[in-house]
């Protein structure tokens, strides 16, 4: 009888489906690679589920690196005390690891949290780790896997690592820990429930509050004590941020970052941990929400806010079999969240393509995508550089890379659409033009950026609040609050010059209603602008001539109608919006600059 793999083990354990482990034996074909490699960068199955697997086939892993540890932030001896209480005897030669931060969420949904027996090769066969292994059973934990160390070395380097982390958490870690993961899941699960972005904890001043950015909008949450927040983000940086996102302790002092996953009832979320200080002796800590385990019914490009040419000529470009698609904008415009739906579209309604992504990390789930997780290194891009080579080899039809950085990513994006296939990914550029003048600063040649079908489309976008429904206020009310004056001015000129009344025109209800629980706004919407270049734009980018260019671009508004956005900037788009009554003067020149400084409708040389 054959053996069972570690893959078959975990659809057992029903960590993963079988479709998923289908999926995995497929790419193993595809790249030759091994299993367990591809259950990990494919599926994101953790070094303690690998490790767990192979207790259960009776198999020991081996480490040759502390890294090589799954994550754990209880270290127990041979008495089942964590190793840095007070009176704890320090075994030098085994002990028991595991995640307690896990431990709740994972019982909630009716799995077991993997332990493991850590010890030298000299001392795993011994008795005393026998007697640990049925001590530790008797008290509920498991399943138990072996780790062995390679060398006595690293099995003393991480006894070293041990204290260190006992110095920072001792006598707090075991009592003050559980009530203040609680308290974190209470704050982060609000934030994701009310549809926030990004949950802001502040202390400064001798004060310290939370905010949660919902519709573009900070909003006040709750405050609470200084030192209730210094020891909540303590904690929530020493024990639950993900081991290898992070290379110390927390420290206020200094800038730090890091990766937080976890569960609830809709499925897994990561939080981007960022914490800076502030003068004279704050902190600022900012957690991005990333719901990369919950199911999101994908929204159409027209949901989303694109207008009618726009989603046509972005169907066109996905339509092409080679070519370079980006989508651009500041952090938080939701570039990313439209190329994932359009990714999605296109793999729902196309799936005979083959669509492998590189991202670092992964945000969305693409149903019916290859979506390998990579970290890039600071400086090195050695790794993601390799999984992109290994994609290109692996015979894609869309190849959709998270984020262009650096001059290496924009090449091997561009040797991608050289060699016959259609790249997709992201860049930080303020308007769809400026992509050229971004990957001109990293170092690609204007030759290159020149080519013929190297560009299949730019996008650049924008978010606007959309006004509620219910209680948005006419612009000829509004113009009766002295603060709306100079707005007013300016509005007017810019109704003048598109030929358009202020009767369709609405302003935000600072007071709100309970439709829109007294925020004014409802959502966020979308706005773009597209562009591919023609031959006669292609010798402009190749002179290196960015005034002749936008020419160019502008002149391809003439003639169009209003809703047309066809050589557009992605302002005339929000004030077209604003026209219609969808969003508010205040929120463009927010989201922008003042309506005033567009320029004229009708295009002037």
């Amino acid at each position: 009888m054959r053996p069972l793999t570690v893959g078959e083990i975990l659809v057992k354990e029903k960590r993963i489906t079988v479709d998923d482990l289908s999926k995995v034996k497929q790419l193993c074909a595809d790249l030759e690679q091994d299993e367990e490699e591809v259950l990990q960068s494919l599926l994101q199955v953790s070094r303690a589920d690998i490790y767990a697997a192979r207790g259960v086939l009776g198999q020991r892993s081996i480490i040759k690196r502390i890294d090589d540890l799954p994550a754990w932030d209880v270290v127990l001896t041979a008495e089942g005390q964590p190793l840095w209480d007070k009176g704890a005897a320090r075994a030098r030669d085994h002990a028991v690891i595991y995640h307690a931060a896990q431990c709740n969420e994972w019982m909630q949904i009716g799995k077991t949290v993997p332990c493991f027996i850590v010890a030298t090769q000299e001392f795993a066969d011994s008795k005393a780790v026998q007697s640990l292994r049925d001590r530790c059973v008797s008290l509920g934990y498991g399943p138990l896997a072996t780790l062995v160390f390679e060398r006595k070395e690293i099995l003393g380097a991480f006894f070293e690592l041990v204290e260190n982390v006992g110095a920072r958490t001792r006598n707090s870690a075991t009592s003050n820990d559980a009530p203040l993961h609680k308290k974190f899941d209470e704050i982060a699960y609000a934030a994701f429930k009310q549809h926030a972005s990004d949950i802001h904890l502040t202390s400064t001043f001798g004060r310290a509050f939370i905010k949660f950015r919902v519709h573009g909008s900070l909003e006040h949450y709750t405050d609470m004590p200084v030192e209730n927040l210094s020891s909540l983000m303590a904690s929530a940086y020493n024990t639950l941020v993900e081991r290898g996102s992070t290379k110390s302790g927390y420290n206020p002092l200094e800038t730090q970052d890091g990766l937080i996953e976890r569960t609830y009832p809709e499925g897994l979320i990561r939080f981007r941990y960022n914490h800076m200080p502030l003068a004279p002796n704050g902190v600022d800590h900012t957690l991005r929400i990333i719901p990369i385990g919950v199911d999101q019914k994908r929204k159409t490009l027209e949901e989303l806010g694109y207008s009618e040419d726009q989603c046509e000529l972005i169907d066109r470009a996905f339509a092409n079999r080679g070519g370079m698609i980006l989508f651009s904008g500041t952090t938080g415009s939701g570039k990313s969240t439209t190329m994932a739906n359009k990714l999605m579209e296109v793999a729902e309604l196309h799936p005979g393509k083959k669509i492998r992504t590189i991202e670092e990390p992964v945000e969305y789930r693409i149903v019916g995508a290859y979506q390998a997780p990579v970290k890039r290194v600071k400086g090195d891009s050695s790794d993601f550089l390799n999984v992109m080579r290994a994609a290109l080899r692996a015979d894609p039809d869309i190849l959709c890379v998270g984020e262009i950085r650096d001059i290496h990513t924009a090449e091997l994006a561009i040797h991608a659409v050289r060699s016959g296939h259609l790249c997709v990914s992201s860049i930080h550029a303020e308007s769809s033009l400026g992509i050229y003048d971004r990957l001109g600063g990293m170092g690609i040649p204007r030759a290159d950026l020149s080519g013929l079908n190297l560009v299949a489309g730019f996008v650049y976008q924008g978010l606007v609040p959309v006004l509620c429904p219910k209680c948005k206020v006419p612009a000829r009310e509004a113009a009766k609050d002295p603060k709306h004056k100079k707005v007013l001015v300016r509005l007017n000129t810019v109704a003048e010059d598109w030929e358009e009344s202020l009767d369709q025109v609405f302003f935000v209800n600072p007071h709100g209603c309970p439709h829109c629980k007294k925020r004014g706004v409802v959502s966020r919407t979308v706005a773009a602008e597209f562009h591919k270049p023609t031959p006669a734009m292609l010798e402009a980018i190749r002179q290196q001539n960015p005034v002749r260019l936008y020419e160019l671009n502008r002149m391809q508004t003439i003639g169009r109608q209003k809703g047309d956005m066809t050589g557009r900037e992605a302002m005339e788009h929000a004030v077209h919006k604003m026209f219609q009554g969808i969003v508010c003067p205040t929120h463009v020149e927010e989201s922008f600059k003042y309506l005033d400084d567009m320029p004229p409708f009708v295009y002037k040389a």
